[in-house]
């Protein structure tokens, strides 16, 4: 749906909601204006950025828990940002002892600098909360007395509220000062870390380099702006080269890295970048190799130990749609992946949810199981089916296909 003007959007809205967005217009705003007997309706930006089942992070009130009627009479919905304000700390150190030096060297990328850096520092994203929070973050550094530049984060705003519907929230004194206090020492640090790094750069002698011609982040910004005007992927617009005698690259015998990963390395791992590990159950085997989580571990490119897996479609003309999904290790999804790539030369299926192969095959593909690495590959057996594969792919077997919706109707 799109509107070309705003009469066709407040007319759409007389009798229905946005989805994703809201507006002061819309029918569930109408009806809470009326159950309020507010006078007008007073939204900011950022309310109406959110869907109108939006549910505050820190209180998990909905929007029609969270409005109230101002002093004015109107209904008043207020969304906030909410902020850690180290990086304020930051510059302002950063000001005044460069301001403060006999010769002033400071440039505009150690400015540059300072904005890059207080990202670390910061003890919490910025998370969009309703007002009421955000009032009760500053009320609580009051109560407790806490640094001009101290921020309580959602989590702690959350230990000490007490949440009371389309109102002010009250403050459990007890508990933010319990917060605070359990903060103090690590706050302390970090101001003496942004004090440290401030002194850095107001002296240039900071690491920081811009790119101002082909800055990556400008480059993708702007191509996909462009895109975007005209409609296409950028998948039409070059096809990856893959030549022939290279596509059986990946078949070669893989370099075996005989590193182990600790008890301490597995537990890092997890605390840090533990996302897939946690989703699976502990007794998880992967279905193709049949190795466990932990064997399944292994190092990047960047040299780090990671955990993933990825849900693919298999083949089987059993099933739905010919397709059975199963959750594979990395080293059995490259498996899968290198070797449909190798047979789909002309990028039939790049971009589609089709898939040509099947469980069975992608075992027999494999010759050797190494733990902490990528598997060995049964070349001769994967040569025995590279017609078949090609052959599917013409027929449209696969996945997905209008042929196996016919099929099972």
């Amino acid at each position: 749906m799109k509107f070309y003007n705003e009469n066709e959007l407040y007319n759409y809205l007389k009798n229905n909601d946005l989805s994703g967005i809201d507006s002061e217009y819309s029918l569930a705003t109408q009806k809470l204006k009326k159950e309020f007997k507010a006078k007008e309706v007073h939204f900011n930006k950022w309310w109406v950025r959110t869907d109108p089942s939006w549910k505050c992070t820190v209180c998990r009130r909905r929007k029609s828990q969270i409005v109230k009627i101002n002093k004015h009479g109107d209904l008043s919905g207020q969304l906030h940002e909410h902020h850690d304000h180290m990086a304020e700390f930051l510059k302002n150190v950063f000001d005044d002892i460069s301001s403060k030096r006999k010769t002033r060297i400071a440039d505009i990328d150690a400015e540059k600098f300072i904005l890059r850096i207080s990202f670390g520092l910061a003890s919490y994203e910025n998370t969009l909360v309703c007002s009421d929070c955000n009032k009760a973050d500053a009320t609580a550094k009051a109560i407790v007395k806490a640094h001009k530049y101290f921020s309580f984060s959602p989590k702690d705003i959350a230990s000490f509220i007490i949440v009371k519907n389309n109102d002010d929230h009250e403050i459990s004194e007890e508990n933010a000062l319990r917060c605070y206090i359990d903060q103090k020492d690590i706050y302390k640090r970090r101001i003496e870390l942004a004090s440290y790094i401030a002194e850095i750069a107001a002296d240039n002698e900071h690491w920081y380099e811009e790119s101002k011609i082909n800055n990556i982040a400008n480059i993708n910004f702007h191509s996909n702006n462009i895109m975007e005007r005209y409609g296409v992927h950028e998948g039409w617009l070059f096809k990856q080269k893959e030549y022939k005698k290279d596509l059986n690259k990946w078949r070669k015998r893989t370099k075996i890295f005989k590193y182990v990963p600790t008890e301490g390395d597995i537990e890092h791992m997890i605390n840090t970048r533990g996302e897939k590990w946690n989703k699976l159950e502990d007794d998880w085997l992967c279905p193709i190799c049949k190795r466990s989580k932990k064997e399944c571990i292994s190092k990047s490119k960047k040299e780090i130990w990671i955990f993933n897996t990825a849900s693919k479609d298999f083949l089987d003309q059993s099933s739905d749609n010919w397709s059975k999904t199963k959750t594979v290790c990395d080293s059995c999804y490259r498996v899968y992946t290198l070797l449909q790539k190798e047979v789909d030369i002309n990028n039939i299926l790049s971009y589609t949810d089709y898939n040509v192969i099947k469980e069975d095959e992608i075992k027999k593909s494999i010759l050797n199981i190494n733990n902490h690495n990528f598997h060995d590959i049964n070349n001769k057996y994967v040569e025995s089916i590279l017609d078949e594969l090609k052959n599917r792919i013409e027929k449209k077997i696969c996945t997905s296909s209008e042929l196996a919706k016919n099929t099972n109707s």
